[in-house]
């Protein structure tokens, strides 16, 4: 609810309020604006964008129902948001950082949210694991990558050396033959490279 005091001011300048006007706003439509910046930020679920009143009580519901939902999140003195986001964003900061969020490290952009005399912080989170996928994954396949190509490299080195040891070693035979006498010696050729 959005409420705001309607004031008859009369011929001695005082205000006097005569009524009331609250405006109702369901969930349900603050959680489909919401849900519209949800769709593209996160691919495991760690992802979340909420909105935090004055008084650090949720506003919104959270994108991750497993952790929390709107019981325990909606207006609930329990779930106060009492993070550096929160702080800076009902301060009218906006930033963006990796902060620690009920003991988990996210990266956290937040902005404040003013209309009128409303106001709010909207906050975006994704767990800094999740940031660091892309980078975790990269570096896994590079690894394998030069492990594989560290096997590939010492095998045709091992074969391309047994070729050569094998040449030379029938070339010192026969060597070693002529140098006691038999002249008819002919290396035996077991590659077909120069060598051979």
């Amino acid at each position: 609810f959005l409420a705001a005091p309607i004031v008859h001011v009369d011929e001695e300048h005082e205000n006097e309020i005569i009524m009331i006007a609250a405006l109702q706003i369901p969930i349900d439509e603050i959680n489909s604006i919401m849900n519209v910046s949800r769709k593209i930020e996160s691919k495991t679920g760690t992802a979340d964008t909420y909105l935090v009143g004055p008084d650090r009580l949720w506003r919104s519901q959270s994108a991750t129902p497993k952790k929390y939902n709107v019981k325990s999140t909606l207006l609930n003195p329990k779930a106060k948001m009492n993070t550096e986001a929160v702080t800076q964003g009902l301060a009218g900061k906006s930033d963006t950082r990796i902060i620690e969020n009920q003991g988990e490290t996210v990266l956290s952009s937040w902005a404040p949210f003013r209309f009128k005399d409303l106001q709010w912080a909207i906050i975006s989170e994704v767990s800094k694991a999740e940031i660091q996928k892309p980078i975790t994954d990269l570096m896994t396949v590079i690894g394998v990558i030069a492990a594989v190509a560290m096997v590939i490299i010492i095998v045709v080195s091992l074969l391309v050396a047994s070729g050569v040891t094998r040449q030379v070693d029938a070339i010192m035979k026969a060597m070693s033959n002529v140098e006691q006498g038999d002249y008819s010696q002919q290396a035996e050729v077991t590659s077909k490279d120069e060598l051979g």
